[in-house]
């Protein structure tokens, strides 16, 4: 009977161990690997960071661009007004009698 107890602990203590086994490779490799994934993120990160610069620096140019166009047009039509009234203030007024 003594045997049977013996035989019969061994595979608890054989499923403890591959579990503490398995545990502690998971941590040595959570170890290694944790430089190499910090690494592959701060790429990672960096060429976001560098899509989204690009694509924004895109998108206001484009916005400026139309601004741009806007003050143009604004611009003319006030020398043309300015230019306008400069004349009526010179041409004499009419007498109407």
């Amino acid at each position: 009977m003594a045997d049977e107890t013996t035989t019969s602990d061994e595979p608890s203590e054989e499923k403890s161990n591959s579990s503490s086994g398995i545990g502690d490779v998971r941590g040595l490799l959570r170890q290694l690997v944790a430089p190499v994934i910090d690494q592959v993120e701060e790429k990672v990160s960096g060429q976001i960071d560098k899509e989204v610069a690009s694509r924004f620096e895109e998108l206001m140019a484009t916005r400026m661009s139309t601004i741009d166009r806007a003050i143009g047009d604004l611009d003319r039509h006030i020398k043309e007004l300015t230019e306008r009234l400069d004349r009526l203030e010179q041409s004499p007024p009419e007498n109407p009698s």
